[in-house]
C-alpha cells in the first residue's frame, strides 16, 4: 500500500466518522512520513517529545488519546507502548486493503462540491462509479477532456495542499464547532457550575463572531476556538463559578464570614459594604471551598491593614480583593509594621464567627 492509499483510506474513514479531529490527522499522516523515512519498515520507533513539537500539539494526553484512537481504528498497531515522554513506542501501519472501485460518501461529495449548478439528479451514475486515476509517478498524464488531474498525492506537500482546497471550510467546521447557548448551559450544568457563568462565557466569544460576521469563536489572541469544551475548562471552570455546594451548616459559615469581614471593615475604615455583595459572597465561598478558615481571614485582614490603612492602596481594603484570587500570596507574605498611625495589633473578636 502507498501513500496515496494510505491518504484515500483514511480521508474517506474521516469523512464518515465526527469522532476525527485534526489531531487525529495530523499524527496519522506524521506516522506516514516518518514510515516513509525509515524506508517502510515494517515496525519502527514513534517519539512523543518529537510528535508533540513537530505537531504543535501542547497537551499530551491529546496526543495520547489520538495515538489510541488510531490503533483502536486499525490505521496503525502499538507493538510496545512507551514507559515515558522520553522513551519511543514502536508502531507500525496496518495496511488495509482498500477496493478503489468502491464509491464512498466522500466521493458523493466532492462530487457534488465540483458541480458549479444544484446537483443533477439525472447526473451519469456509471462514470461516478469509475475508480479515481492516480499517478504512479510525477509525470503529466494527458487526458482526453477537460477534467483536472488529480496530483500526485504520495507527495506531502501536494496531499497537505489538496487537503486544504478540498476540506479548508468542513475541515473548519468539525474541528472548531460553535456550541449554541443552551449547550453552554447544559455543559456548565453538567460539570457543576452556573448558568450565570455559561452565558457569560458564551456571549464572550459569540458576541465578537456576530458581530465581525465570522463563522468560528476567537480566543483573546485571535486564535480559533478548536475546542470549546477544553477552553471552558480551561478558562471559565473557576471556584466562584460553581453552583453552591455547600450543606446547610456550611452556608451557614458563608452569611456569617460575609458579616463579619464587611462589618469590621466597615468599623475600621468607615465604610458601608453589605454582606450580600455578591463579589463578596463569591469571593469568601470560593477560599471556603479551597478550605480556608476564619483565622486565615482574620490573618489577611490584620496584614493588609496594617499595610495598606492610610496610603493610596487603602482603596483595595475591599472584601472581594483581600479574600479573591489573591489571598494565599496576602496570606503567606509576613507581617507588615506599617508606618502610619495604624495600631500594630487591631484586635477582633472571633466570636461573631466562632460556630
Amino acid at each position: 500500500m502507498n501513500g496515496y492509499e494510505l491518504s484515500r483510506n483514511w480521508f474517506s474513514f474521516s469523512f464518515d466518522n465526527y469522532k476525527c479531529k485534526t489531531q487525529h490527522t495530523a499524527l496519522f499522516f506524521w506516522i506516514v512520513e516518518l514510515n516513509n523515512r525509515f524506508g517502510w519498515k515494517k515496525q519502527f520507533s514513534l517519539r512523543t517529545n518529537e510528535a508533540l513539537e513537530t505537531l504543535s500539539i501542547g497537551n499530551k494526553n491529546t496526543y495520547l488519546s489520538a495515538l489510541r484512537d488510531l490503533d483502536e481504528w486499525g490505521f496503525i498497531k502499538i507493538i510496545s507502548p512507551s514507559k515515558n515522554q522520553n522513551q519511543a513506542c514502536i508502531v507500525e501501519i496496518s495496511r488495509i486493503k482498500s477496493d478503489t472501485t468502491l464509491h464512498t460518501t466522500l466521493d458523493t461529495a466532492l462530487i457534488q462540491r465540483g458541480n458549479d449548478t444544484a446537483y443533477d439528479t439525472a447526473y451519469d451514475t456509471a462514470s461516478s462509479t469509475d475508480p479515481i486515476d492516480k499517478q504512479v509517478n510525477k509525470e503529466t498524464i494527458k487526458q482526453g477532456n477537460n477534467e483536472t488531474i488529480s496530483p500526485d498525492l504520495g507527495n506531502p506537500e501536494n496531499l497537505k495542499a489538496e487537503h486544504q482546497k478540498t476540506f479548508g471550510s468542513a475541515g473548519a467546521a468539525k474541528s472548531a464547532k460553535v456550541p449554541t447557548l443552551q449547550e453552554v448551559i447544559d455543559y456548565f450544568d453538567q460539570k457543576g457550575y452556573t448558568e450565570e457563568a455559561a452565558r457569560k462565557a458564551f456571549s464572550y466569544y459569540n458576541d465578537p463572531m456576530v458581530e465581525s460576521g465570522g463563522r468560528v469563536w476567537k480566543d483573546a489572541k485571535g486564535n480559533t476556538v478548536k475546542n470549546w469544551k477544553q477552553k471552558m475548562i480551561g478558562v471559565w471552570f473557576k471556584p466562584e463559578a460553581l453552583k453552591s455546594q455547600l450543606s446547610d451548616k456550611d452556608q451557614e459559615r458563608v452569611r456569617k464570614a460575609c458579616a463579619w469581614a464587611t462589618s469590621t471593615l466597615n468599623s475600621i475604615l468607615n465604610t458601608s459594604y453589605t454582606p450580600d455583595e455578591k463579589n463578596t459572597v463569591k469571593a469568601i465561598t470560593a477560599r471556603l471551598l479551597e478550605g480556608s478558615n476564619h483565622v486565615e481571614f482574620k490573618s489577611v485582614l490584620d496584614k493588609k491593614v496594617k499595610e495598606w490603612k492610610g496610603t493610596d492602596m487603602q482603596k483595595n481594603l475591599q472584601p472581594h480583593i483581600l479574600f479573591g484570587e489573591k489571598f494565599t500570596a496576602y496570606l503567606q507574605q509576613p507581617d507588615f509594621e506599617s508606618v502610619t498611625d495604624t495600631p500594630k495589633r487591631i484586635s477582633i473578636s472571633l466570636e461573631p464567627y466562632s460556630r
